[in-house]
Parts: C-alpha cells; structure tokens; sequence
C-alpha cells in the first residue's frame, strides 16, 4: 500500500503543478531551462495543491478551487482547464496540429468533461456505434472535433484579474481566452485497403461540435491528391468517399476548414493503410481442417447491438478452423484464439489468423 499511495501522491502533484502552470504565466526561464517561480506564486501553488488534496482526481479538485469564479464569461461552456490536458488541445493547432486515433478519442472524452455546468457524460460505446455503422459499408469513418472552448488567459494572474485566496481562484473581470479548435482522425490506427488499392470512408456520424461558431467549409486531403469537400455552406456535402493508395506506407491527411466568423484553420492527422495479407495457405500452416460450426447449449439474453435484432433466450453460435502448424494433422500443443466481439459478422477465420 504504500508504494501505491506514494504513486498516487506523485501523480497528484504532478497534475497540479500542470494546471497552475497553466493558470500562471511561467514561460520566462531560467538558464538551465526551467520555469522561475517567485516565492509569492510558491506560496500560491502550495495553498492550490492543499485545496485539490482534499479530493481525489484532478478534475474534482479542479472544479472546487474555481468554484467561485464567474464562470459566465466562459462563453463557450466548456473550460478546458477543469481537466488534465493529456491531448494538450490548449496548444493544438499551434505548436501541435497532428492528431491520431488515439488523440482524437482522448481530446474527445477531454472536451466532454470539461463542460462547465455540469459534468457531461462520456459515453465510449459512442465510438464503437460510429465505428460499427461505418464497417456495416465496409468503410473507415473520419471523426471531427471542431468549435471553441475556454482556457484561462495566463496573462490574466499577473495583472489581477485572476486572485488565489486560501487556495480558491476569484476573478476580478474576464479570466478566460477563447481558443478555436479543429481535429480529425480516422477511428481507426490502421486502415486497409482493398484488392484494387482503395480505402472507403465514411464521415458525418463521428462530429462533435462545441460552441456556437460552426464550421462553413471543411476539406481533406490525402498526399498529393485532390481535396476532397466534406463541408459546405455548415451542410455535409460528402458522407462516402473512397481514395486510391498506391502502396502501403504512412500518410498525412491534410485538413483545411472555415468558421462562420471566417476564421480559417488547418490541421493533420496520421493514417497508416495496409494491403489486405493473402489468405493463409497449407504451405505455410501444414495441414488446415474444415470450417466446423458449434451452437452454445445455454441461451442468454443479450443486449440490443446498434442495428441488430434484439431476442430473448438467444443461443450463440459459432466456427472454429484448425491450423495444425505441422503436416500429420495432430495436435500437439494447441494454442485457441477466440474472436467474441464482430458486429455485423465483418471478419472470417482466415483474418482472425492473419492478425
């Protein structure tokens, strides 16, 4: 235990010392290359970091210390500060302008949480709901994160506008910024490409738009190819669209969108597409059986799956294959890989084996 509480404890500080960085403007440093912190903002994150102690996430924490700030001038409703920037949208589109299956859920759950009236729900089936209507077409659907959200103007601490008391966040004024943001990502980390070298996606499921500036105009593009119109006039224009890889290989998608109020911004993400492998053979398995089906002897009543029928007392059924890695057909040491989860029936056992 407390090895596990020190961990805990260290993890804490670390994510307090993130938000008072955050809150404070530190950028002048020192020649060693760290931040100076005066005694004064010291003594300011010391009282902060005994306020957030009392609970056990920073976002709890978090959520009491600016309990008494005005949170109406954060226009947009959502206060990006309330939560531990693992995908750094504070500095997104700026410094950082890559985004990735893995960013792109994380900003996702990130935005969602930092609502300010209330903790809003994160709800991960979503993702699985996108990703299941897309495979349904045998498509890759593009996510999109795009609108404004809050932060704390950092300037804001060092001319008064933002006062600590007892370890509380007070403001006299405005002590929020208002930074626009604009992410895409495929919900996938790899995409595969047809036998004719295509890769089908799908977009328009997957958007979560914050605040009231929409987007007019959005476009995506792949490499050197032509850009493809996502947006147009705040309307969907293109919902199914295919592109043609010549091999397999990492690739940037290039982004390219406008907001009603003008303001224009780009981004990328990384896209990695893979041929489909050739199906297993006897050469390289030894002998392989036929495919046998095997039906559960127990019903059970299974949740209702985004497009399927529902049914009570239903009885799974499944197929098995046997690879036998030698030419004698005999098992000799067995090892069973399962494949339990496969909405829509997607897979076959040649690509369960491959993987």
């Amino acid at each position: 235990m407390k090895k596990i509480t020190t961990s805990i404890i260290l993890l804490f500080m670390i994510s307090v010392n993130g938000m008072f960085a955050q809150i404070v403007d530190t950028s002048e440093t020192k020649k060693d290359g760290n931040a100076k912190i005066t005694l004064k903002e010291q003594a300011t994150f010391d009282r902060i970091q005994k306020v957030m102690s009392k609970y056990g996430t920073h976002e709890a924490g978090m959520r009491e210390v600016t309990r008494h700030l005005d949170m109406s001038k954060a226009e947009t409703g959502f206060l990006y500060d309330l939560v531990y920037p693992v995908a750094k949208l504070d500095a997104f589109n700026e410094k950082l302008n890559v985004s990735s299956n893995i960013h792109f859920r994380q900003a996702w759950q990130e935005i969602l949480r930092a609502k300010i009236n209330g903790k809003a729900k994160v709800d991960n089936p979503e993702f699985l709901r996108f990703d299941y209507m897309a495979t349904q077409k045998n498509e890759f659907e593009l996510g999109l994160i795009c609108g404004q959200i809050n932060t704390f103007d950092r300037e804001a601490y060092g001319k008064g506008v933002l006062e600590e008391k007892a370890g509380f966040l007070y403001s006299k004024g405005d002590p929020f910024k208002t930074k626009p943001i604009l992410i895409m990502s495929p919900l996938r980390d790899v995409v595969q490409m047809n036998k004719d070298g295509m890769v089908y996606f799908s977009f328009g499921s997957a958007i979560l738009s914050v605040s009231k500036n929409k987007l007019k105009s959005l476009t995506v593009s792949f490499e050197n190819l032509d850009e493809i119109n996502l947006i147009s006039k705040g309307e969907v224009v293109t919902k199914d669209f295919g592109v043609s890889f010549k091999e397999s290989g990492n690739y940037l998608g290039k982004v390219k969108g406008e907001f009603l109020n003008g303001e224009t911004m780009n981004t990328e993400f990384d896209l990695v597409v893979k041929f489909p492998p050739p199906p297993p053979s006897a050469d390289a398995y030894g002998c392989i059986s036929d495919d046998k089906d095997v039906d559960a002897e127990l019903g059970f009543n299974p949740f209702a799956v985004y497009g399927t029928d529902f049914c009570f007392d239903c009885n799974g059924a499944a197929e098995y294959r046997i690879y036998y890695g030698n030419f004698d057909c005999q098992l000799k040491k067995p090892i069973l890989i399962t494949d339990g989860i496969d909405f829509g029936d997607q897979r076959d056992l040649d690509s369960i084996i491959i993987q």
